[in-house]
């Protein structure tokens, strides 16, 4: 075998060597890198109005979206899992500690109490049971609430190092990805303007549809005297 082609197999042969375990090692990440890629196609409006305020400057501008993004995320997060603990917090005193019963249970029970005054007593003291018993087998799982919850946080971590550089240079990507295709220029911008405008309508559709969800069961909780 001549020495140039055996040179050319062996390069191939640990390309794809280097390539297969590239993957193998990015494999537990890859949902965490699609995620950032589809908050910087999402937010990548927002990304070109900010570096045209900061003068062209890409590094402060990705980092000053990133914030804004958190901001946006977090926020609203952080603001659930507080009220949920405390409300947790709250039940698990009143039904396990104390033993009586919540006052969501008490608003729960009042209306049908009024529309069958005749209700079976041990019906409503079995309701109250497994209220107890969903409490402690919550407070009893807490560890492992944790833990999902720093899994979360490190998973959100490692999604906003990727998110910052998706912002910086996803220009320079998208012209990589361009030169690189067999296609022609004009076809790759096509295909990706199409990719992009495609990943915003669902994300946009999907947030739009979450809101009107929302509304529509503040709407019924409003209606039929269920406290939030």
């Amino acid at each position: 075998m001549e020495p140039h082609r055996f040179q050319s197999y062996f390069f191939l042969a640990l390309l794809a060597g280097v390539l297969i375990l590239s993957f193998f090692i990015f494999k537990p990440y890859l949902s965490i890198l699609v995620f950032a890629g589809v908050l910087g196609v999402v937010f990548r409006p927002l990304y070109r109005g900010v570096l045209r305020l900061v003068g062209r400057r890409e590094a402060i501008a990705s980092l000053l979206t990133l914030l804004i993004v958190v901001a946006i995320i977090l926020a609203p997060l952080a603001l659930l899992g507080v009220r949920f603990f405390q409300e947790a917090a709250e039940l698990y005193t009143r039904a396990v500690v104390e033993n009586r019963e919540s006052p969501f249970l008490q608003d729960l029970i009042a209306p049908i109490r009024e529309y069958i005054p005749a209700l079976n007593e041990r019906v409503l003291a079995d309701v109250g049971e497994y209220e107890k018993q969903a409490l402690s087998w919550l407070f009893s799982h807490v560890g492992s609430l944790f833990s999902g919850v720093a899994s979360f946080f490190f998973a959100f971590f490692i999604s906003l190092f990727a998110l910052y550089y998706c912002f910086k240079d996803g220009g320079r990507l998208k012209e990589a990805i361009t030169i690189l295709s067999p296609l022609a220029d004009t076809h790759d911008r096509e295909i990706l303007d199409k990719l992009e405008r495609a990943v915003r309508s669902v994300v946009g559709g999907a947030l739009v549809i979450a809101l009107i969800q929302g509304i529509l069961i503040g709407g019924g909780f409003a209606i039929f005297g269920i406290p939030n």
